[in-house]
């Protein structure tokens, strides 16, 4: 009588065990990859927030010429669904930026633009942060003073250009 042949279905557990190497592998060139991308993708949708917000700050400067006189600030508080709250300043109507700036991206911080510059601060500078985003994923340089470090306010000037 003959013995029954043995199936050979399946997989040995060196070949599991090279299939799962290869994988990490793969998982950890991806996943950097991935994050500097989502980084870089945050600083843009970032530095389009700004530029929205540095025309809107013009515009209402030009409505308000008394109110936006050189040195005064005005408070932007940003929501977390990424709308946008201004309190009232001098003649300036409660939440006048939404007409021109509904949302910005979420995670983003509040800012204080001033107008026209006071003592060192430039013309309409203002910063925005976001917990996910470098300065350096907004601003593309090589100079080594720019941070690096995730969450640092990136400042802006009064058209929204990165500083």
């Amino acid at each position: 009588m003959k013995m029954p042949t043995r199936s050979k279905k399946g997989f040995t557990l060196v070949e599991i065990m090279i299939v799962v190497v290869i994988i990490g592998l793969l998982a950890a060139m991806a996943i950097p990859a991935f994050q500097k991308v989502r980084r870089s993708s945050i600083g843009k949708a970032m530095a389009n927030d700004a530029r929205q917000i540095g025309a809107a700050m013009q515009q209402i400067a030009l409505e308000y010429p008394s109110d936006s006189a050189n040195g005064s600030t005005f408070t932007i508080t940003v929501q977390p669904d990424g709308s946008l709250e201004s309190p009232l300043t001098g003649n300036i109507p409660v939440n006048k930026i939404t007409e021109y700036v509904k949302k910005v991206s979420r995670g983003t911080s509040n800012t204080v633009y001033t107008f026209g510059g006071n003592g060192g601060t430039p013309a309409g500078a203002f910063n925005l942060t976001h917990g996910q985003c470098a300065p350096t994923d907004v601003i593309a340089t090589s100079t080594t003073n720019v941070s690096t470090s995730v969450g640092q306010p990136v400042w802006f000037d009064e058209e929204g250009k990165a500083l």
